[in-house]
């Protein structure tokens, strides 16, 4: 599933600002605190990924040649 919707500006290899059009009637509303439907912290956690996937590609003339994996853990969201 895709979590980018498009791409706003582009700096190659350093920076991609992109935005998701989240559907109102998302699969997960229906039982993920309903009536007050919240995007979950992992959907968040992929469309960043997807965005780093971006990033990593816009910087290379031969996309073929970029393989690079990471993970998190512990990753937290901290209310402001």
């Amino acid at each position: 599933m895709r979590f980018v919707s498009r791409i706003v500006s582009v700096e190659p290899g350093l920076r991609v600002v992109a935005q998701w059009d989240v559907p109102e009637q998302a699969f997960w509303t229906s039982d993920h605190f309903p009536g007050r439907p919240m995007l979950p912290g992992v959907l968040i956690v992929e469309s960043m990924a997807q965005v780093c996937a971006l990033v990593g590609l816009s910087g290379h003339d031969d996309p073929s040649t970029v393989g690079r994996r990471s993970h998190r853990r512990n990753f937290r969201f901290h209310k402001n």
